[in-house]
């Protein structure tokens, strides 16, 4: 079981000069991106690049799960395996400011807090219910874990984002191999075999951005843990 955290910060005129430079491969067939009031997003029910939300989140934690304890906390991290039209930011706990470049042919997933909840774990009692499905407890579990995030806030190049609770994504049940130094420094559960994994959380994916330099601020608090979260990329698109 582990926790991201992202902060994005981007200004409405990182896409206002460029909206019609999406590809239709970027669009949705059920919902014009146009009508979205964060018109630098993508909606929650889009699917970019011929992929879902969830299906990104997935993606995300796939990746990340497989670097080691000296990458997965360090920035050399955003510079391995990007190889996806969409470019994976990955924050950590606390307060922390980073500096990144991201090419412009790209758009950008970043969670604002997320959960991974993974099965099996050291601990002998922590297993689904008789008659209740793996996939049930876990996503119970990194639901339950996420109910607990308030007070929101993301801002893009100093202007605000709205209506970020229609982000919050809970995904089915998937499989993962995760590296085996992890349960050292990040998550206990970690086997580093196959096994299985839910995420739950908020996640947003950005148009590409206009080349030059953007801020990305992401906040948020969980009080039950005493846990304030408040992170800031600064971004350099060429």
């Amino acid at each position: 079981m582990a926790v991201t955290v992202i902060c994005v910060s981007l200004g409405l005129s990182s896409c206002q000069n460029e909206p019609d430079t999406l590809t239709p491969v970027e669009q949705t067939n059920d919902l014009d991106w146009r009508s979205s009031s964060n018109n630098v997003l993508f909606p929650a029910n889009a699917h970019p690049y011929g992929k879902s939300y969830e299906e990104w989140a997935v993606l995300f934690w796939q990746r990340l799960m497989a670097f080691d304890c000296a990458t997965i906390f360090s920035e050399n991290v955003y510079g391995l395996d990007q190889d996806e039209p969409v470019f994976f930011l990955s924050g950590s706990v606390g307060t922390y400011t980073v500096d990144v470049t991201i090419p412009k042919n790209k758009a950008i997933l970043t969670p604002i807090v997320n959960y991974i909840n993974d099965f099996p774990c050291p601990d002998t009692s922590f297993h689904p219910a008789p008659g209740q499905s793996l996939e049930d407890f876990l996503q119970e579990g990194a639901a339950g874990f996420i109910d607990l995030v308030e007070n929101i806030e993301v801002t893009l190049d100093g202007v605000t984002l709205e209506n970020l609770e229609n982000y919050r994504l809970s995904s089915s049940l998937f499989e993962f191999t995760g590296n085996a130094e992890l349960p050292t420094c990040f998550d206990p559960c970690v086997t580093g075999t196959e096994q299985s994994a839910v995420t739950d959380g908020y996640y947003l994916i950005f148009k590409k951005m206009s080349v030059g330099q953007h801020t990305l601020h992401l906040y948020a608090e969980i009080p039950a843990f005493g846990m304030v979260l408040d992170g800031t990329f600064n971004i350099t698109v060429e």
